[in-house]
């Protein structure tokens, strides 16, 4: 995954191979993300449980990622600016909203395991969903605002080259 990532002019060692590795592992891990969002929403009790439906949400993010990323490497080389520039905020929305997920998931433990007394709090699953997926949406705006994403070319070291 570091090897698409890679914004210096030096030339990467078994491009190819890392790249049919990194398709393998997202396809499998998009896969086990779908068997996850599916099981989920199969068992009736667990969607009125909170901590469900952060783990729910967390694979929603994670499905995005692996989505994301699998697209990107798909796309990139039709080496158009704007393609280019879409997937950059794609991949960079979905990165942010796997990470606020998983922070969510601790907040939650650290709420399960300090707190002796249940506490209600109105619309909390609101409230996560907006942290979760609005506040990486309001911070990758302010990126585009600014200019941050764009074409960038990797060299290879036999010379191929590869434009995302």
């Amino acid at each position: 995954m570091g090897c698409h990532m890679q914004i210096s002019n030096k030339p990467v060692h078994n491009l190819e191979a890392q790249t049919n590795i990194t398709y393998i592992g997202c396809g499998i891990s998009a896969l086990c993300c779908i068997l996850t969002i599916g099981l989920f929403l199969c068992q009736r009790k667990c969607t009125s449980d909170k901590s469900s439906l952060i783990h729910m949400n967390l694979a929603v993010a994670l499905l995005l990622l692996n989505v994301s990323f699998l697209l990107n490497m798909t796309l990139a080389s039709l080496c158009n600016e704007r393609v280019c520039t879409l997937l950059a905020l794609m991949l960079h929305y979905s990165l942010l909203c796997s990470f606020t997920w998983m922070a969510i998931e601790a907040y939650n433990v650290y709420r399960l395991l300090c707190q002796v007394f249940r506490t209600y709090t109105s619309l909390y699953m609101l409230k996560l969903c907006l942290v979760g997926f609005v506040l990486p949406a309001a911070f990758v705006c302010g990126f585009a605002s600014r200019g941050a994403y764009g074409l960038y070319r990797i060299t290879s070291s036999t010379g191929t080259e590869t434009t995302m």
